[in-house]
């Protein structure tokens, strides 16, 4: 068995990393404001807070019941063995599609960014080469993985920094306005779903 390779540092930084904000920002916002409507930025701000209650969650439940096994053995000892077990291999199966989905919009994003240039490629051919190079990412090290996708979530964040003070100093057709951060402009249902894909 390999001594510990992470500081505690380095797995703040792979957990922020794999909920990547700006990856929730570029693929779930157009399902968000589907749902939301002028009330996006409302639902990411409460689908936030949400996540950081759930992260509490898990670290009260990881003190209170030792050992691995995540929402498997939380659930297990709540439910029992049947919802642990269901949970476990949902958790299992969130983590395939997630891959998978994660690779065909980057593919996606490529070619629209490709297509910009005149370069118009098969997509399954960019989904493919997202997973080879994802795939030889996880084969450098979990050292190297981590500090990459902790760059990667760096740069995108910086980027988006840059994007939302512009977008905040220039305002839309209306200019600024407090009327998206307005619980009034939809309701209860439509602001819960926007949650979702926030």
């Amino acid at each position: 068995m390999q001594k510990k390779q992470l500081s505690l540092l380095e797995v703040f930084a792979l957990s922020i990393a794999m909920v990547a904000p700006t990856g929730a920002m570029a693929f779930n916002t157009a399902g968000a404001a589907n749902m939301a409507g002028i009330n996006v930025p409302l639902a990411f701000i409460l689908g936030g807070i949400g996540v950081i209650f759930t992260g509490i969650s898990f670290v009260e439940l990881g003190r209170r019941i030792p050992g691995e096994g995540s929402a498997y053995a939380y659930n297990r000892q709540a439910l029992g063995e049947k919802g642990g077990f269901v949970s476990g291999w949902a958790l299992i199966l969130t983590y395939i599609t997630f891959t998978t989905s994660s690779a065909a919009i980057v593919g996606n994003f490529l070619n629209v960014f490709l297509g910009h240039f005149g370069i118009h490629g098969p997509i399954p051919l960019y989904i493919i080469v997202a997973l080879l190079i994802s795939d030889w990412l996880s084969h450098q090290g979990i050292e190297f993985s981590t500090r990459f996708a902790l760059t990667l979530e760096l740069i995108a964040v910086v980027v988006l920094t840059i994007l939302t003070v512009i977008i905040i100093t220039h305002g839309g057709n209306a200019g600024n306005t407090a009327a998206p951060l307005d619980p009034r402009h939809g309701t209860l249902g439509t602001l819960g779903g926007g949650m979702i894909f926030a």
